[in-house]
């Protein structure tokens, strides 16, 4: 029950991690601003449907400008979601070299931010692929290479070795 509650610890603590970074990159290095469609261009709810508005030069102007618009914003966003990813990865690299580094007198707390150091980097990774489709393929690589390791610690040697190495005990109920 001991173990249990160490690795509830654990987990929380890599949770709160993972939503300070979340938070603190987007306080910090905020988006591109959308931009708006141009209400001349929007239908009245109102329109009967025989009268078919014609397209005039300023209507086109505009449809022009917000189509350039919205090519300029994607190619921002396309950036800042590489900028994101690169924070998240920097910052996950620093979080797992803390943990390795700590006392293991602070079992639990290095273990909750080496964890939240894995999810932080895995969270860059989604959010930059929710931007940027041409970054899908490393969504694909980091959740196998998770599957991998998460299969490896399912042996009982591997539970038993990684409960010692970040003394959380090595009762039957680790990792389970």
């Amino acid at each position: 029950m001991r173990t249990t509650i160490r690795l509830l610890y654990a987990l929380a603590i890599a949770i709160f991690f993972v939503i300070t970074v979340g938070f603190g990159t987007f306080t910090f290095y905020p988006g591109p601003e959308r931009p708006t469609y141009p209400e001349q261009l929007q239908f009245p709810k109102a329109q009967p449907v025989a009268a078919a508005p014609t397209p005039d030069a300023q209507a086109e102007a505009a449809q022009q400008k917000f189509y350039e618009d919205q090519q300029a914003f994607e190619s921002a966003e396309r950036v800042h979601g590489g900028g994101v990813m690169l924070v998240a990865a920097a910052t996950a690299l620093i979080a797992i070299a803390v943990g390795l580094a700590a006392s293991s007198l602070l079992d639990v707390l290095r273990a909750g931010v080496m964890l939240g150091g894995l999810l932080t980097a895995i969270w860059g990774v989604i959010y930059a692929s929710s931007v940027n489709a041409a970054s899908r393929p490393m969504i694909f690589v980091s959740t196998l290479t998770v599957l991998i390791l998460l299969s490896v610690l399912s042996t009982e040697r591997a539970r038993h070795w990684l409960g010692r190495t970040m003394r959380l005990g090595v009762g039957d109920d680790l990792l389970h």
